[in-house]
């Protein structure tokens, strides 16, 4: 196993298989994102919005409420589930804010 691929086991990439992100990013051609936008993406494997926009360059003013969600979603049912444990889950944090 090289260090990379060890490294990346340990992060929200470690699971994830060719065939899940060459349809991810087949699915999320129509949101024009770049290429370092999508492997952002790849890598850090967000579920949330405030997670999107941290990601994604000036995301509020290319997206509406619904395309991030529709991002989201597309993620959500693509990738497999990070294997990093004990991360937290934004959408299903209370907001406390």
């Amino acid at each position: 196993m090289t260090p990379l691929t060890q490294y990346l086991q340990d992060t929200p990439a470690g699971t994830q298989c060719s065939s899940s992100l060459q349809s991810l990013f087949t699915q999320l051609e129509k949101f024009q994102l770049t290429v370092g936008e999508l492997q952002m993406i790849a890598n850090q494997r967000p579920n949330s919005v405030l997670q999107l926009l941290c990601i994604l360059f000036d995301c509020e003013r290319r997206f509406t409420e619904e395309e991030m969600a529709g991002i989201l979603q597309i993620i959500d049912t693509t990738l497999e589930p990070s294997p990093i444990k004990g991360e937290v889950d934004m959408q299903s944090t209370p907001n406390s804010l």
